[in-house]
């Protein structure tokens, strides 16, 4: 019934559980994929994880997302990587988890990306520039077609900013 139906596929020893929508344009695959009709909730858990979307890899053991809450995250340590083919890709990694909010409010912008907050000694890399801190928030803007597009970054805890000429450390 809609009240209990859940389905899960389950890893073979040799071979991860995978599901390819080709219309979001993702991959995951796992040792155990899981979704929950009532809560509208995805649960994706391995050794590690692993999320193809919008050109970008992301891993961690549990990958998660309840669209009724309009929440997600990725439980201990992981990363997200550009699968683009130029030379300096960019990469988020993390010890502590993320954090995810999509909108909920019903509208053309339902289920946008908001905000994203990585924790625990995170770094980012992008063509040679680097940012260490203990916690990265960053915050999303829809634009009109269904995406969402970084707006603004905030590092805090212990940030050290590296490029080619300079570093900068700060609290926030």
């Amino acid at each position: 019934t809609p009240l209990d139906t859940r389905i899960e596929l389950f890893a073979f020893d040799d071979s991860p559980a995978q599901l390819i929508d080709t219309e979001q344009g993702m991959t995951a695959l796992g040792s155990l994929l899981r979704y929950e009709l009532l809560q509208d909730r995805s649960d994706l858990i391995g050794e590690p994880a692993i999320l193809l979307m919008n050109d970008m890899r992301t891993s961690s053991q549990h990958l998660w997302i309840a669209g009724q809450d309009g929440t997600g995250g990725a439980d201990g340590i992981g990363s997200m990587e550009s699968t683009n083919d130029k030379q300096d890709r960019t990469t988020l990694t993390w010890t502590e988890g993320v954090d995810f909010s999509f909108d909920s409010s019903g509208g053309e912008e339902q289920g946008t990306l908001k905000e994203v907050i990585c924790n625990g000694n995170v770094v980012l890399s992008d063509q040679g520039n680097f940012i260490n801190c203990e916690s990265l928030t960053v915050s999303f803007a829809s634009d009109g077609n269904g995406s969402s597009s970084p707006t603004s970054a905030i590092a805090t805890g212990g940030v050290k900013a590296i490029s080619a000429s300079q570093t900068l450390w700060a609290d926030e």
